[in-house]
């Protein structure tokens, strides 16, 4: 049974090191590279400045997270993460599925997510969530390359 938690500020060591080795897979492949691999435990903590984050658990293990933000009509959610031997379990949804209840919670009528167009695996996983595309845009630190922005509402 998966358990999902919102974050606090002192879980920022755990969100990087789920994240880090969540993302590890994408070093050195995708292009640009992404900037999840030059961030740091402060960097996680100052995001909580702008938003959120909320951890994923089997038991007594964190095995996920993912970031978010309010903005003003909709939750922005990103570096969503699950730890490799995790995957495919559900983890992902789950924390999408609390997080358009944190959504709801927070007011706002909708959540969207940001995703390249290189991983279409994550495509996928969101499609089969009930996003669907808001816009696709070139990738701001790499214009030969394209994201999706996906929203649902709540």
């Amino acid at each position: 049974m998966i358990r999902i938690t919102l974050a606090t500020p002192a879980d920022a060591p755990l969100i990087h090191r789920i994240t880090q080795e969540a993302f590890e897979e994408y070093r050195g492949v995708l292009q640009p590279p992404s900037s999840v691999h030059a961030e740091t435990i402060e960097d996680v903590r100052r995001a909580f400045g702008t938003g959120g984050a909320a951890l994923a658990w089997i038991g007594d293990a964190a095995v996920g997270s993912a970031r978010f933000a309010p903005r003003p009509d909709l939750l922005y959610v990103g570096r969503v993460s699950t730890l490799p031997v995790w995957r495919g379990r559900g983890v992902a949804s789950a924390l999408m599925t609390f997080l358009a209840g944190h959504a709801r919670t927070l007011g706002l009528p909708a959540v969207c997510v940001e995703v390249r167009l290189a991983l279409p695996g994550n495509v996928a996983l969101y499609r089969h969530l009930g996003f669907r595309t808001i816009s696709e845009q070139p990738h701001p630190r790499g214009p030969a390359f394209r994201t999706v922005i996906l929203g649902k509402a709540v």
